[in-house]
């Protein structure tokens, strides 16, 4: 697990100079603290932060090449098939200089070119350097679970693990996205693949780039299967899919198991960290480390006796720590991280529980994702409360959506609109929604029409109107992608697409490389997703309870009592926070001056949110914190950038 960059300015062919990929790598030293390694050549140059985990010898130090150094590689991540892959190249007779993962993709990519990413089976973000060709090939794993961003200039292309790594190139100017900080104030974190940075984008999961001569192409080289009813799962058992289930997790905890350092796993006591623990412990002959976060001030949110019911069944070596929270400081560290506003506070106990877990592992195994494979959340499983559908042919949406415009563009909330009229207007503006669009409704973490509330009229009027139907229409569009006919895995699948990869899986990457941490999900390894996605929908959920199928494939593994347990989250309690020990810093870092220079959100607004949480009698803190964060990001940014960020992009 490491933090990869570099340059390949295959438009003006202008030579890569040491210090802007020196500078690169020195941003990204968190993501690899055990060394570093730069290959240049003349347009070209690539850089590599090394957190070794797999051959901690200097032969595995990156970049690295084939043995005639025409092929160079710079890799994030790990191919838990690399053994079965290495041995199949060897007798091909390939030569091998090191025990590394990454080696085996420089030796498959001179095989069969890009047609090796088929063959790889783990999470990564790769840059290959083809000195013969003199192409860039840049690539992003199936699911999305380690990063890659790029920007395209008049030399060429930049590339990074992180953002932070474009920006200290220091070379040219950066213009804002409107449509994102919409899109943020929607989700609290920014839809790949946009960034918050206009000229900066995601490379989205299961997709290629490559850059050669004076041009660049993307492509995708995986999409993931769409469901379709009548399949051979349909004709199956309950019971025969249950049993194929645990077995494809078994294989996939084995399979992410191959280290040459200790591991370790997080133990939430929820189902999904659950299962990987015992499924994980009893495919080792030491015992699992297993580490676990305590809540003693906020018992409601405290899973930690129910990890130590797992801890005691697998005898695994456990530690369970309180969490004192700096929330200032947490807070400052943790938008560091995250280079763009990202305000899922469930960041605050994850950042806590990697900072204990890479004090004891390098490599931690989490169960991300089975949430999203098996229908976990509510959301998923729950009717829509309306009866109503597209009531008078869908005029009264459009009359609220119409009147929430209006009020924005008035810069009314709180003074000239009360909270009880917003509500009403959310009323009727949910109540006459379609399904999939109440889906949307339910996906945001803010609401839709207050949501608009918070922009300056001006901003919302030129960086926003123009564009907003297109930006909600853009997640419709994926949710009615192909041909689905089962509703419930429809939906999952364009959350694995969308929300997965850009609130859950960039938090784990962030939060654990924070602390030099490699954290492994073995939920979304690709095959067992593929698998998962096959499985009806009426398998994953039934009399309001989501994971089904999960529970019934490895409930005999756990504790009766996890089983039965009610989902819980990984939240920190920001509305109470907010009214009482945090009221004077919110208050001051939303102060009327503050919020004007972030040029976008209307002081009137926010302050009055703020008057209405603190006085007990609305719990706006989602609202507050979305805005919190942004400012937070903004006076970073422009600390890091000095001077660089130029304004807004229209359009």
């Amino acid at each position: 697990m490491c933090g990869i960059c570099g340059i390949h300015n295959f438009k003006s062919g202008a030579l890569v100079h040491p210090e802007e990929i020196e500078a690169m790598k020195a941003a990204l030293v968190h993501r690899g603290p055990d060394g570093h390694g730069s290959h240049l050549d003349g347009m070209v140059g690539l850089g590599h932060r090394r957190l070794s985990v797999i051959d901690l010898s200097d032969a595995g130090r990156q970049p690295m090449s084939n043995e005639d150094g025409s092929v160079w590689i710079s890799c994030n991540g790990e191919i838990y098939n690399f053994q079965e892959l290495r041995a199949r190249l060897i007798g091909d007779g390939h030569v091998f200089r090191s025990a590394c993962d990454a080696e085996v993709v420089i030796h498959l990519y001179e095989e069969i070119g890009t047609d090796c990413l088929d063959f790889l089976e783990g999470m990564f973000a790769i840059a290959i350097w083809d000195a013969r060709r003199r192409r860039l090939v840049l690539a992003r794993d199936r699911i999305g679970i380690k990063p890659l961003y790029y920007t395209i200039d008049s030399d060429g292309i930049a590339f990074g693990s992180e953002i932070k790594a474009l920006l200290a190139r220091s070379k040219g100017q950066h213009q804002l996205d409107g449509a994102a900080a919409f899109l943020y104030a929607l989700h609290m974190q920014i839809p790949s693949p946009r960034t918050a940075f206009a000229n900066i984008k995601k490379l989205p999961p299961g997709w290629l780039l490559i850059a050669e001569k004076d041009d660049y192409a993307l492509r995708q080289y995986w999409k993931l299967p769409e469901y379709h009813q009548n399949n051979s799962y349909d004709n199956r058992s309950e019971a025969a899919v249950a049993e194929q289930l645990e077995d494809e997790l078994k294989r996939v905890c084995r399979s992410h198991l191959v280290s040459d350092v200790p591991i370790g796993a997080f133990l939430s006591g929820g189902l999904d960290s659950s299962a990987v623990v015992a499924l994980a412990a009893q495919q080792t002959n030491t015992p699992l480390r297993t580490f676990c976060v305590s809540f003693k001030e906020f018992p409601n949110e405290d899973e930690s006796d129910a990890a130590q019911l797992v801890a005691n069944a697998y005898q695994t070596i456990h530690k369970a720590e309180d969490m004192t929270w700096d929330f200032i400081g947490d807070l400052s560290r943790i938008v560091t991280l995250c280079d763009e506003p990202f305000a899922i506070s469930s960041a605050f106990a994850l950042f806590g529980l990697a900072g204990v877990a890479s004090q004891e592992v390098k490599v931690a195994l989490s169960g991300d994702g089975a949430d999203e494979l098996f229908a976990g959340y509510p959301r998923h499983y729950s009717a829509k409360r309306s009866p109503h559908g597209l009531a008078l042919g869908g005029l009264l949406p459009r009359l609220a959506t119409a009147a929430s415009r209006a009020l924005t563009g008035a810069g009314a909330f709180g003074r000239h609109i009360n909270p009880t009229t917003m509500k009403l207007f959310r009323r009727c503006y949910v109540s006459c929604l379609d399904e999939d669009r109440y889906y949307y409704y339910r996906l945001c973490m803010n609401d839709l029409l207050l949501a608009r509330q918070l922009f300056l009229p001006d901003f919302y009027r030129d960086q926003i109107a123009p564009h907003e139907e297109e930006l909600v229409d853009g997640f419709l569009t994926e949710l009615n992608s192909g041909s689905n006919n089962d509703t419930v895995n429809r939906r999952l699948r364009s959350e694995i697409h969308t929300t997965l990869v850009d609130e859950m899986l960039m938090k784990v990457d962030r939060m654990s490389m924070g602390w030099g941490l490699e954290v492994r999900v073995p939920f979304l390894d690709h095959r067992l997703v593929e698998f998962a996605m096959s499985i009806p929908g009426r398998m994953k959920h039934s009399s309001g309870s989501g994971k089904k199928i999960l529970k019934r494939a490895i409930g005999h593994h756990l504790p009766a009592t996890i089983t039965r347990r009610e989902k819980h989250g990984f939240n920190v309690p920001l509305a109470a926070w907010f009214r009482g020990r945090l009221s004077g810093f919110l208050d001051e870092t939303l102060s009327s001056r503050k919020l004007g220079e972030s040029e976008i959100f209307n002081p009137k607004v926010v302050r009055e949110a703020l008057r209405l949480h603190c006085d007990g009698t609305h719990d706006y803190s989602l609202l507050l914190f979305t805005v919190l964060v942004w400012v937070l990001w903004r006076d970073q940014v422009e600390a890091t950038c000095k001077g660089s960020i130029v304004g807004w992009h229209r359009g």
